[in-house]
């Protein structure tokens, strides 16, 4: 939040243009994959975890439409109040990671 105030950095939209389609990206590649009959259950699998990493950009976008709104406030208020947040993006950001790195290592 500090950067946020020194530099006046107060547009949220160029994550959220980063961050929803990543997110409908991944729903829609799991939902590909879950439909198709043909696959394997390890590729099953995948697509249940790209669902739920999809959620978890979604997630990503809502705590950044949460910030956005909290820059408004004094730069102490905003600092308290942003903490939350950004320890819940964090938590997102490593959720991410295990998934994605389930996904590349596979199955064992």
């Amino acid at each position: 939040m500090a950067t946020v105030f020194l530099y006046g950095i107060t547009d949220y939209k160029q994550l959220i243009d980063v961050y929803l389609p990543i997110s409908i990206e991944k729903y829609n590649a799991s939902q590909y994959l879950l439909e198709n009959e043909n696959l394997s259950s390890v590729c099953k699998h995948d697509a249940t975890l790209l669902q739920k990493e999809a959620k978890c950009w979604e997630n990503m976008t809502i705590f950044v439409l949460e910030l956005s709104y909290i820059v408004k406030n004094s730069f102490l208020g905003s600092l308290i109040k942003s903490m939350p947040i950004t320890h819940k993006m964090k938590e997102t950001l490593n959720e991410i990671t295990s998934i994605e790195k389930t996904i590349i290592n596979g199955p064992g």
